[in-house]
């Protein structure tokens, strides 16, 4: 097997969140046919989970299989891939896979999971999923991007966070009558991103807080 050639076929599946399955299904063939897993099957939520069956202590392989939405072209060129997913984060599920075939080679005797969540991009399902299964593996390695040479240990968590506006009625051809709910949100967006620039110029970025404005939008609200 080759990892560059895996990571191509990963990568040439396209799977913005919500649509996963083919993908999925790919991954638990792969699993079982060509990496001898023990087990590969799909859990309620959609994830790929293969096992390979071991001692303790347990060791879980987790990346997401997912992309946000947006096709592109996908090819190889000197032995680089590129396309939709190949950094974010089908490269890490590559490795994943490819190590699992490894270990295998060598007769590895401590247990591995190897987890293709779903959703990372969306709702988050996937991992809740796996939460709620209650997967306790001993140590665990999340396949996001850092760089090529890099390990990240720990890693910031995130909240998502949905405000409502609401201001009195007013006609647009008279804005000095009143401020819109969009403006109102606008404002505050201001004083938070301020806030953010200068999180942004701290070296240390991992102890600060930042924030993203990711969507906005705005009408009548009849009560």
């Amino acid at each position: 097997m080759n990892p560059v050639d895996l990571l191509y076929e990963l990568v040439s599946q396209y799977s913005p969140s919500g649509s996963e399955g083919t993908i999925s299904e790919r991954i638990r063939l792969l699993l079982l046919q060509e990496l001898k897993a023990d087990r590969a099957y799909h859990d309620v939520a959609g994830n790929v989970i293969g096992v390979h069956d071991g001692e303790e202590p347990t060791i879980l392989l987790c990346g997401h299989i997912d992309t946000v939405p947006g096709e592109l072209p996908v090819k190889i060129d000197n032995n680089f891939v590129y396309g939709r997913g190949a950094v974010d984060a089908k490269a890490p599920m590559a490795a994943f896979l490819y190590t699992l075939y490894e270990l295998k080679k060598i007769a590895f005797q401590k247990k591995i999971i190897v987890a293709g969540v779903v959703g990372e991009e969306d709702t988050g399902k996937g991992i809740r999923q796996l939460i709620k299964d209650d997967i306790k593996p001993s140590f665990a390695i999340f396949g996001e991007p850092c760089s090529l040479t890099n390990i990240v240990v720990g890693y910031r968590g995130g909240v998502r966070l949905g405000l409502e506006f609401k201001t009195e009625s007013f006609h647009a051809s008279s804005p000095w009558l009143g401020k819109s709910a969009v403006d109102a949100a606008i404002e505050l967006w201001t004083h938070i991103r301020r806030y953010n620039e200068l999180a942004a110029g701290q070296e240390k970025k991992f102890n600060t807080v930042s924030a993203c404005l990711t969507k906005i939008s705005g009408g009548n609200h009849i009560t």
